[in-house]
């Protein structure tokens, strides 16, 4: 009986999707009544499910999940190899915001936080966010490496490839 029961709400639920929809659309509406009011737009994407265009466009850019996903991986560990090398190097360029004004990373997690944040939203340029070299300074050709190869790497390679 139970088997039963559950492949029938399995059933209605998985492969009946004009079910399943309106649920998903009822609980947006009771969790905007009783939660918070920001649930009652997630009820406009009703029209993800009513419109076979926006459906197509939807599933054209979830279908290569796999290889965005392996793509963000390897956004993640670049970032993660450029932060080690950087904290290693030039741990004094970089400064993240703070309450003070401008500190430098406490951590390898923050400056992999503030990094992977600042590096992919600016394309790959280190220059809005990181203190510039100080071009009298012996560390400062590798720094321009360092800042270019980067740049390559993240803002021409890898954004091209999604």
């Amino acid at each position: 009986s139970w088997g039963r029961t559950y492949a029938i709400v399995f059933d209605c639920l998985v492969q009946r999707s004009f079910l399943r929809n309106h649920l998903v659309l009822t609980l947006c509406i009771l969790l905007g009544f009783f939660v918070q009011l920001e649930f009652f737009s997630l009820a406009l994407l009703d029209v993800v499910f009513i419109s076979p265009v926006i459906g197509d466009i939807i599933k054209s850019a979830t279908g290569p999940s796999t290889s965005l996903g392996l793509v963000f991986y390897l956004f993640f560990v670049t970032t993660l190899i450029y932060v080690l090398f950087g904290m290693n190097h030039f741990h004094e360029s970089f400064l993240i915001p703070s309450s003070d004004g401008l500190e430098q990373c406490s951590s390898t997690l923050t400056c992999f936080y503030f990094l992977f944040y600042n590096g992919l939203s600016e394309g790959g340029n280190m220059k809005g966010f990181l203190s510039a070299p100080d071009p009298g300074s012996w560390t400062y050709p590798a720094r321009i490496f360092f800042d270019s190869v980067f740049f390559v790497w993240v803002g021409i390679v890898l954004m091209n490839i999604i």
